[in-house]
C-alpha cells in the first residue's frame, strides 16, 4: 500500500514519499499498458473467432425463418460470444484503470509542485 493513500488519517506527505509514489504510479501505468496491449489482442481474436463461428453456424442452418435461423446459430456459438463479450469487458476495465492511474499521476504532479514551491519558500 502506498503511504500517500488516505485511510482515515491523512499521512504527512514528504518529498521522498511523493517521489516514491510517482515512481510507483509510473510503474503501475507501464504494467497497465502492457496488459492493455495483450487484452486488445485477446478481444480482437475472440471477436473474430465468434464472428467466424457465427457465420459458419448460419450457413449450416437451412430451415426456418431468418430470425429462427439466427437464433439457432446464436445458440450454437454462445460460448464464443460470451468469451468475446468478456474480453471486451476486460478491455474496458483496463482502460478505466489506466484513466484512474493517469489521474493519480496528475494529482501527484500537483503535490510535487506544491512541495517544490514550499521548499523554495523555506530557503
Amino acid at each position: 500500500m502506498s503511504d500517500l493513500r488516505m485511510a482515515g488519517n491523512t499521512p504527512e506527505i514528504t518529498p521522498n514519499s511523493a517521489v516514491m509514489e510517482m515512481a510507483r504510479l509510473s510503474r503501475q501505468l507501464d504494467e497497465l499498458g502492457f496488459r492493455l496491449k495483450a487484452a486488445e489482442r485477446e478481444a480482437v481474436t475472440k471477436e473474430h473467432t465468434y464472428r467466424v463461428a457465427k457465420a459458419k453456424a448460419l450457413l449450416k442452418v437451412d430451415e426456418g425463418t431468418v430470425p429462427e435461423r439466427e437464433a439457432k446459430a446464436l445458440l450454437e456459438v454462445q460460448e464464443q460470444r460470451l468469451a468475446a463479450k468478456l474480453a471486451a469487458a476486460e478491455l474496458s476495465l483496463l482502460r478505466r484503470e489506466i484513466s484512474i492511474a493517469e489521474t493519480r499521476i496528475d494529482v501527484g504532479r500537483s503535490v510535487v509542485g506544491v512541495l517544490r514551491m514550499e521548499a523554495s519558500l523555506a530557503r
